[in-house]
């Protein structure tokens, strides 16, 4: 979920309703045991989207009576599509009947019923309905726009959040509105595409807090059920052990444990087969490697780029709302090469941005669904970024979000950026969760950086180290012939129950004025902005080798480093001459 519109939702009233129909309301207390709240809500909003297939008995003044079979549970409130047959069609060859299309009817929505008959009074939506017609609640995804009140706990919000996305029965829709009237809300739903508007709140009742699940229609503003369960304080212990796993040192911390990669420089975590499991992605630079998580790391693809190509950027989302996370990857191709703090050289100055995008198909496996694209691509607070490649002055150009439109991914809204923040190392933050978003950087030679409305407030004392990827363009000056341009490295926002924090890497160079022989070790930082000062709390520190990439997934910290000099230096003399890649992880619960 995107972090930063989580922590700036809003607050809704009561809505009156359509048709004076009342909506359900269950209000419901629970032991721990196998059951929860989050549990319990989830499987009773599930409820109202359960597939199913019947017909219309009768139709009398609005209402009608639909049999959907016996055993079969319709809830209150819920909505069918209603479909009528259409022309039969044939076999364009052998003329055989193959069936009769289907045109769309109407709606109805359930007022009572029983699943000991299968029959269920209804009443009607929209449309013309008739004895015959065909009743529906279909297996696709249900567009829901979630939204959660500014004093709800974050906790309970989070795992309600992942307990419906993780059920694969919801395309989960957000936006951020610094409004509270209902009429906007609504509106932003629409805007979405969303069928469901889903509002969380964890009101307190009698030193007791519950979550509560209000749930509106978008097309008529309807409120149709209105459901809360109380939180046991166990449950609520057992899910608030490891919230803020930010405030915990790590500094004396060994890894949970350790991967040896076949090289790699960059990496992404995504759900790139859309079956729920996570799957690593790494590139050293020219070969993408993907790696199965399940058990042990064990590598299950790989694509080999030219020889002329490097990647300087990978990221994972599902821009596309298919259910998969495409895999994008920036690369420079031609003559430009690239060099890193992680052992590549410098070279000549000819160059252009080449991207490409990878995706999951159970049908043809992992194959590039879009190449060539001009663009610089980051992915950040869960949104797409790409910028233009300008030839003279590389990152000149606006960055924008990215969209998927008519099977491309486009440009469509301009960021505003503080001068010379271009797509790669900057992160929104909402320090507070109070709305106000403020835009952390990293400068080219490592200082952090904070903006407000391009006012700068704040930077480091201290560089966090040379950015992992570098490379040259020529200048045509015989005095400077080279000009060096700089990908800057990843920041992450993370949230915890008291706003959001930047997670930042440190690397701490071998030899400063020799960067390219690597960093010895690297530390963590965790930073936290209250309004005048900036707090930089050390999490982890004395991680062996160059770190050249990093990950925060759920609750585990994820760094890639290669092998440090000295280490490389032995393997040398033995003649393994290959740099290897460790993938350290990090877990914030106990072993």
């Amino acid at each position: 979920m995107n972090k930063t519109i989580k922590f700036c939702l809003i607050s809704i009233f009561s809505i009156c309703f359509i048709c004076g129909v009342a909506y359900a309301s269950e209000t419901v207390s629970q032991d721990l045991g196998k059951n929860n709240a989050v549990s319990f809500l989830k499987g009773e909003v599930l409820s109202y989207f359960e597939p199913v297939t019947g017909n219309i008995d009768e139709v009398e003044a609005g209402i009608v009576t639909i049999s959907i079979g016996e055993g079969r549970k319709l809830k209150e409130g819920a909505r069918l599509s209603v479909f009528r047959k259409g022309e039969p069609f044939y076999h364009p060859t052998t003329k055989e009947l193959i069936g009769a299309a289907e045109d769309f009817a109407g709606i109805v929505e359930v007022i009572k019923g029983a699943a000991v008959t299968g029959r269920y009074t209804c009443i009607v939506v929209s449309g013309e309905l008739k004895s015959g017609d065909i009743v529906r609640i279909t297996s696709s995804q249900v567009k829901i726009a979630f939204f959660q009140d500014r004093g709800s706990d974050w906790t309970l919000s989070e795992a309600f959040f992942s307990s419906l996305k993780d059920t694969g029965r919801f395309d989960m829709l957000e936006k951020y509105s610094p409004s509270t009237e209902r009429n906007k809300l609504i509106g932003i739903s629409k805007e979405l595409g969303a069928e469901v508007l889903l509002f969380l709140s964890t009101p307190v009742v009698k030193n007791k807090k519950s979550l509560r699940i209000e749930l509106y229609r978008v097309d008529d503003s309807k409120l149709f059920s209105d459901m809360s369960s109380e939180v046991s304080s166990e449950y609520l212990n057992e899910l608030t052990q490891y919230d803020d796993f930010l405030s915990k040192s790590l500094s004396d911390k060994e890894p949970w444990n350790t991967s040896e990669l076949n090289g790699g420089e960059l990496f992404a975590i995504g759900n790139i087969t859309g079956t729920g499991t996570k799957e690593l992605i790494a590139s050293d630079g020219n070969v993408i490697r993907i790696y199965n998580m399940d058990k042990e790391m064990q590598e299950v693809w790989s694509i080999a780029g030219s020889t002329k190509d490097r990647h300087i950027s990978i990221d994972v989302l599902d821009l596309n709302k298919n259910g998969i996370d495409e895999i994008f990857v920036t690369s420079m191709s031609n003559e430009e090469r690239i060099s890193s703090m992680t052992g590549n050289g410098a070279g000549s100055d000819r160059g252009r941005i080449s991207s490409f995008v990878i995706e999951y198909s159970p049908a043809e496996g992992y194959k590039k669904t879009s190449e060539g694209l001009p663009y610089f691509l980051r992915v950040t607070s869960g949104k797409l970024l790409m910028q233009g490649f300008a030839d003279k002055e590389i990152f000149s150009t606006p960055v924008y979000t990215g969209r998927w439109s008519e099977g491309r991914y486009e440009q469509d809204k301009e960021l505003q950026l503080p001068e010379g923040v271009n797509i790669y190392g900057f992160v929104h933050v909402d320090w507070q969760n109070k709305g106000d978003v403020h835009i952390m950087t990293l400068s080219d030679n490592g200082f952090l950086r904070l903006y407000r409305n391009n006012e700068l407030l704040w930077e480091s004392s201290d560089t966090y180290g040379r950015p992992a990827i570098s490379f040259k363009k020529a200048t045509g000056s015989m005095i400077n012939p080279a000009t060096e341009w700089i990908v800057r490295g990843r920041l992450i926002a993370v949230n915890t129950d008291k706003g959001q924090k930047v997670v930042a890497v440190k690397r701490e160079e071998l030899v400063p004025r020799a960067p390219r022989l690597g960093s010895y070790s690297a530390e963590v930082y965790t930073l936290s902005w209250d309004g005048s000062s900036m707090e930089e709390e050390l999490m982890l520190e004395g991680v062996s080798g160059t770190v050249s990439d990093y990950w925060i997934e759920g609750k585990r910290l994820y760094l890639l480093a290669r092998a440090g000099l000295f280490a490389f230096a032995n393997n040398a003399v033995r003649g393994e001459i290959s740099r290897p890649s460790i993938l350290y992880y990090y877990n914030f619960e106990e072993k």
